[in-house]
């Protein structure tokens, strides 16, 4: 099964000054940063799989195994980033959630998908984008893991893309 990626990134700021001197017609300014990239398997960084999941906490503790992932019907294990690299990485801590989850590398077989001291810290309603460019660690028996720190039985949504 082949797969295509698109993302997509774009954030625009307008602003509308005001002053005697500024003419109401033609009155806005702005920035704006737009990234965009389509990924298959002959691009790269490369796409050949994905695994779209929450992953519940228990007793405010996960951990993700990119050698076992679920599919996107939700069948566990039947997705596995064996011998692949992460071209996309999407977590978001759900709005609902009562407080921050952290996500880093695993304590067993530590996969580091942002460097040897990665972490990043979600507070409710955040998320983050990680943009593989080819170059990071591939999984593997002894690189396969991400940890969760939050409380209770919160949930993370995660969208991974590997290839």
């Amino acid at each position: 099964m082949a797969i295509s990626v698109l993302h997509l990134e774009d954030i625009t700021i307008t602003e509308s000054p005001g002053g005697p001197f500024i003419d109401p017609n033609n009155a806005t300014v702005g920035s704006r940063l737009t990234q965009t990239a389509t990924l298959d398997s002959s691009t790269t960084p490369a796409a050949t799989k994905y695994s779209p999941f929450q992953k519940a906490l228990s007793s405010g503790t996960g951990t993700i195994d990119l050698t076992s992932l679920p599919d996107e019907d939700g069948v566990a294990g039947a997705v596995t980033f064996l011998g692949l690299r992460i071209a996309r990485a999407v977590f978001r801590n759900p709005a609902a959630n009562a407080n921050s989850i952290t996500i880093t590398f695993g304590a067993s077989n530590p996969h580091l998908l942002g460097g040897a001291a990665w972490k990043v810290i979600l507070l409710p309603g955040e998320s983050w984008v990680y943009r593989g460019n080819g170059t990071g660690e591939v999984v593997a028996s002894g690189a396969k893991t991400w940890d969760l720190t939050g409380t209770g039985s919160q949930a993370l949504d995660v969208i991974l893309v590997a290839g």
